[in-house]
Protein backbone atom coordinates (compact mmCIF):
# COMPACT_ATOMS: atom_id res chain seq x y z
CA UNK A 1 0.00 0.00 0.00
CA UNK A 2 1.23 3.35 -1.10
CA UNK A 3 0.23 6.70 1.42
CA UNK A 4 0.72 10.38 1.46
CA UNK A 5 2.06 10.54 -2.52
CA UNK A 6 1.68 13.79 -4.23
CA UNK A 7 0.75 14.36 -7.70
CA UNK A 8 3.14 12.80 -9.99
CA UNK A 9 4.86 9.61 -11.65
CA UNK A 10 6.07 7.06 -9.80
CA UNK A 11 8.56 3.74 -10.84
CA UNK A 12 8.40 0.96 -8.49
CA UNK A 13 10.45 -1.49 -8.36
CA UNK A 14 10.40 -4.61 -5.72
CA UNK A 15 13.03 -4.25 -2.63
CA UNK A 16 11.69 -6.96 -0.32
CA UNK A 17 13.53 -10.65 -0.63
CA UNK A 18 11.12 -13.48 -3.08
CA UNK A 19 8.98 -10.39 -4.30
CA UNK A 20 9.20 -10.20 -7.98
CA UNK A 21 7.32 -8.23 -10.72
CA UNK A 22 7.32 -8.20 -14.58
CA UNK A 23 8.35 -6.03 -15.86
CA UNK A 24 11.03 -5.74 -12.94
CA UNK A 25 9.99 -2.14 -12.77
CA UNK A 26 6.38 -0.45 -13.75
CA UNK A 27 5.41 3.54 -13.81
CA UNK A 28 2.51 4.62 -11.78
CA UNK A 29 1.00 7.47 -12.06
CA UNK A 30 -0.58 9.46 -9.24
CA UNK A 31 -3.73 12.05 -10.74
CA UNK A 32 -4.70 13.16 -6.88
CA UNK A 33 -2.42 14.32 -4.26
CA UNK A 34 -2.01 12.89 -0.90
CA UNK A 35 -3.12 9.30 -1.63
CA UNK A 36 -4.09 7.46 1.02
CA UNK A 37 -5.15 4.04 0.06
CA UNK A 38 -3.76 2.83 -3.76
CA UNK A 39 -3.23 -0.88 -3.71
CA UNK A 40 -0.79 -2.96 -5.96
CA UNK A 41 -1.13 -6.92 -6.41
CA UNK A 42 2.05 -8.63 -7.01
CA UNK A 43 2.06 -12.13 -8.51
CA UNK A 44 5.05 -14.27 -8.50
CA UNK A 45 7.07 -14.68 -11.73
CA UNK A 46 6.39 -18.49 -12.45
CA UNK A 47 9.51 -21.45 -12.07
CA UNK A 48 8.16 -23.17 -14.24
CA UNK A 49 7.11 -23.51 -17.74
CA UNK A 50 3.66 -24.74 -19.01
CA UNK A 51 3.82 -25.90 -22.80
CA UNK A 52 2.06 -24.40 -25.57
CA UNK A 53 -1.58 -26.09 -25.44
CA UNK A 54 -4.12 -26.42 -28.54
CA UNK A 55 -7.73 -27.31 -28.43
CA UNK A 56 -8.99 -30.52 -30.06
CA UNK A 57 -13.15 -30.35 -30.61
CA UNK A 58 -15.03 -33.62 -30.25
CA UNK A 59 -15.72 -35.08 -33.70
CA UNK A 60 -15.31 -38.44 -35.78
CA UNK A 61 -12.47 -40.20 -37.19
CA UNK A 62 -11.46 -43.84 -38.91
CA UNK A 63 -8.46 -45.04 -36.32
CA UNK A 64 -6.15 -47.26 -37.49
CA UNK A 65 -4.78 -48.41 -40.98
CA UNK A 66 -5.83 -48.55 -44.59
CA UNK A 67 -5.24 -52.17 -45.46
CA UNK A 68 -2.81 -52.45 -48.08
CA UNK A 69 -1.73 -48.99 -47.57
CA UNK A 70 2.48 -48.35 -47.18
CA UNK A 71 4.00 -49.03 -43.51
CA UNK A 72 0.26 -50.31 -42.65
CA UNK A 73 0.35 -52.99 -39.87
CA UNK A 74 -1.96 -54.72 -37.26
CA UNK A 75 -3.92 -52.10 -36.92
CA UNK A 76 -6.21 -52.48 -39.82
CA UNK A 77 -8.42 -53.05 -40.46
CA UNK A 78 -9.81 -49.49 -39.71
CA UNK A 79 -13.17 -48.88 -37.64
CA UNK A 80 -14.99 -45.49 -36.75
CA UNK A 81 -14.07 -43.40 -33.40
CA UNK A 82 -16.07 -40.86 -31.88
CA UNK A 83 -14.67 -38.82 -29.51
CA UNK A 84 -17.52 -36.54 -27.50
CA UNK A 85 -15.23 -34.52 -25.15
CA UNK A 86 -12.64 -32.09 -26.99
CA UNK A 87 -9.49 -32.01 -25.15
CA UNK A 88 -6.40 -29.57 -25.03
CA UNK A 89 -2.84 -31.18 -26.47
CA UNK A 90 0.72 -29.56 -26.71
CA UNK A 91 1.59 -28.05 -29.77
CA UNK A 92 5.18 -29.53 -29.63
CA UNK A 93 6.26 -32.28 -27.68
CA UNK A 94 7.21 -31.58 -24.14
CA UNK A 95 10.71 -30.36 -23.81
CA UNK A 96 13.59 -30.88 -21.41
CA UNK A 97 13.55 -27.92 -20.23
CA UNK A 98 9.84 -27.51 -19.34
CA UNK A 99 10.05 -30.69 -17.77
CA UNK A 100 13.21 -29.84 -15.58
CA UNK A 101 11.37 -27.04 -14.66
CA UNK A 102 8.28 -28.82 -12.86
CA UNK A 103 10.03 -32.00 -11.85
CA UNK A 104 13.74 -30.88 -10.98
CA UNK A 105 15.75 -33.38 -13.42
CA UNK A 106 16.21 -34.52 -17.21
CA UNK A 107 16.65 -38.29 -17.60
CA UNK A 108 17.54 -37.31 -21.01
CA UNK A 109 20.55 -39.47 -22.41
CA UNK A 110 21.70 -36.27 -24.75
CA UNK A 111 20.81 -32.83 -23.46
CA UNK A 112 19.68 -30.12 -24.96
CA UNK A 113 16.80 -27.77 -23.92
CA UNK A 114 14.68 -27.56 -26.45
CA UNK A 115 14.90 -31.31 -27.76
CA UNK A 116 11.84 -33.50 -26.61
CA UNK A 117 12.35 -34.57 -22.56
CA UNK A 118 13.03 -38.52 -23.16
CA UNK A 119 13.87 -42.19 -21.60
CA UNK A 120 10.63 -41.21 -19.68
CA UNK A 121 8.47 -44.52 -18.19
CA UNK A 122 4.94 -44.31 -17.31
CA UNK A 123 5.71 -43.87 -13.95
CA UNK A 124 7.95 -40.49 -14.36
CA UNK A 125 5.54 -39.60 -17.69
CA UNK A 126 2.57 -39.61 -15.07
CA UNK A 127 4.51 -38.02 -12.05
CA UNK A 128 4.89 -35.00 -14.33
CA UNK A 129 1.39 -34.49 -15.28
CA UNK A 130 0.76 -34.35 -12.12
CA UNK A 131 3.41 -31.98 -10.80
CA UNK A 132 2.09 -29.72 -13.21
CA UNK A 133 -1.32 -29.72 -12.35
CA UNK A 134 -0.22 -29.24 -8.44
CA UNK A 135 1.87 -26.13 -9.82
CA UNK A 136 -1.14 -24.95 -11.78
CA UNK A 137 -4.00 -25.51 -8.72
CA UNK A 138 -5.41 -27.97 -10.33
CA UNK A 139 -6.51 -31.70 -9.36
CA UNK A 140 -4.25 -34.69 -10.14
CA UNK A 141 -5.34 -36.75 -12.75
CA UNK A 142 -3.57 -39.72 -11.15
CA UNK A 143 -2.40 -41.95 -8.48
CA UNK A 144 0.29 -44.07 -7.95
CA UNK A 145 0.65 -47.17 -5.64
CA UNK A 146 3.84 -48.81 -6.15
CA UNK A 147 3.47 -49.75 -9.78
CA UNK A 148 -0.26 -49.18 -10.06
CA UNK A 149 -1.59 -45.93 -11.68
CA UNK A 150 -4.88 -45.54 -11.22
CA UNK A 151 -6.59 -42.23 -13.45
CA UNK A 152 -9.35 -40.12 -12.31
CA UNK A 153 -11.56 -39.42 -14.65
CA UNK A 154 -13.24 -36.38 -13.35
CA UNK A 155 -10.26 -34.61 -12.21
CA UNK A 156 -8.92 -31.64 -14.59
CA UNK A 157 -5.58 -31.80 -14.07
CA UNK A 158 -3.06 -33.29 -17.10
CA UNK A 159 -2.77 -36.22 -18.80
CA UNK A 160 -1.78 -38.58 -21.16
CA UNK A 161 -3.58 -39.19 -23.99
CA UNK A 162 -5.78 -42.54 -25.01
CA UNK A 163 -4.71 -44.03 -28.07
CA UNK A 164 -7.71 -42.64 -29.82
CA UNK A 165 -7.43 -39.43 -28.87
CA UNK A 166 -3.51 -39.23 -30.10
CA UNK A 167 -4.10 -40.49 -33.33
CA UNK A 168 -7.26 -37.99 -33.64
CA UNK A 169 -5.50 -35.18 -33.24
CA UNK A 170 -2.04 -36.88 -35.21
CA UNK A 171 -4.04 -37.49 -38.38
CA UNK A 172 -5.92 -33.77 -38.13
CA UNK A 173 -8.67 -34.96 -40.29
CA UNK A 174 -6.58 -36.44 -43.02
CA UNK A 175 -6.97 -39.90 -43.94
CA UNK A 176 -3.62 -41.11 -45.30
CA UNK A 177 -0.92 -42.51 -43.70
CA UNK A 178 0.64 -39.35 -42.92
CA UNK A 179 -0.85 -36.12 -42.55
CA UNK A 180 1.17 -34.95 -45.61
CA UNK A 181 0.23 -37.77 -48.23
CA UNK A 182 1.11 -41.40 -49.01
CA UNK A 183 4.52 -41.91 -47.79
CA UNK A 184 6.12 -45.34 -48.88
CA UNK A 185 9.18 -47.56 -48.02
CA UNK A 186 11.35 -47.21 -51.22
CA UNK A 187 11.80 -43.33 -51.35
CA UNK A 188 10.01 -41.98 -47.80
CA UNK A 189 12.24 -39.14 -47.90
CA UNK A 190 10.31 -37.06 -50.85
CA UNK A 191 7.53 -36.26 -48.17
CA UNK A 192 8.52 -37.94 -43.99
CA UNK A 193 11.68 -35.42 -43.80
CA UNK A 194 9.29 -32.63 -44.37
CA UNK A 195 7.21 -33.68 -41.25
CA UNK A 196 9.15 -35.98 -39.09
CA UNK A 197 13.01 -36.42 -37.67
CA UNK A 198 13.43 -40.15 -39.24
CA UNK A 199 15.69 -42.87 -39.80
CA UNK A 200 16.93 -41.29 -42.90
CA UNK A 201 16.97 -37.63 -41.76
CA UNK A 202 18.22 -37.30 -38.18
CA UNK A 203 21.28 -39.45 -38.44
CA UNK A 204 24.65 -37.45 -37.16
CA UNK A 205 26.61 -40.11 -39.35
CA UNK A 206 25.07 -40.98 -43.04
CA UNK A 207 24.28 -44.38 -43.38
CA UNK A 208 24.52 -45.13 -39.78
CA UNK A 209 21.38 -46.02 -38.19
CA UNK A 210 22.75 -46.02 -34.73
CA UNK A 211 23.80 -42.11 -34.89
CA UNK A 212 19.87 -40.91 -35.37
CA UNK A 213 19.13 -38.45 -32.82
CA UNK A 214 16.03 -35.84 -31.48
CA UNK A 215 16.53 -32.34 -32.83
CA UNK A 216 14.53 -29.19 -31.56
CA UNK A 217 10.94 -29.23 -31.43
CA UNK A 218 8.80 -27.78 -34.08
CA UNK A 219 11.35 -27.16 -36.77
CA UNK A 220 9.51 -28.98 -39.62
CA UNK A 221 5.88 -28.77 -40.93
CA UNK A 222 3.22 -29.00 -38.85
CA UNK A 223 -0.40 -31.30 -39.94
CA UNK A 224 -3.27 -29.54 -40.35
CA UNK A 225 -4.26 -28.61 -36.75
CA UNK A 226 -1.03 -27.11 -35.66
CA UNK A 227 0.76 -29.51 -34.10
CA UNK A 228 4.34 -30.34 -34.73
CA UNK A 229 6.30 -33.37 -34.79
CA UNK A 230 3.75 -36.01 -34.40
CA UNK A 231 5.21 -38.62 -37.11
CA UNK A 232 7.97 -38.43 -35.11
CA UNK A 233 11.27 -36.66 -33.55
CA UNK A 234 13.56 -39.60 -33.11
CA UNK A 235 13.74 -40.21 -29.46
CA UNK A 236 12.38 -42.67 -26.94
CA UNK A 237 9.97 -42.13 -24.35
CA UNK A 238 8.78 -38.27 -25.67
CA UNK A 239 5.34 -37.29 -25.26
CA UNK A 240 2.76 -34.50 -25.63
CA UNK A 241 1.44 -33.41 -22.70
CA UNK A 242 -2.75 -33.73 -22.97
CA UNK A 243 -4.80 -31.84 -20.57
CA UNK A 244 -8.25 -32.68 -19.94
Amino acid sequence: MLTDLDTDLYVLTAVKSGLTMTPATQSVRVNTADVTAADFKAKAVPTYEVPVMISMDPGTFMMGDVKGEPGAASANPQFQVTLTKGYWIGKYEVTQKQYESVVGDNPSEVKSPNRPVSNLSMQTAVAYCNALAAREGLEPAYSVDGTTITRNKSANGYRLPTEAEWEYAARAGTTENTYAGIVGRTQPESISNLISWNGWSSRRVPGEFSTVEAHDVGLLLPNPWGLYDVCGNHTRGQFHKYHR
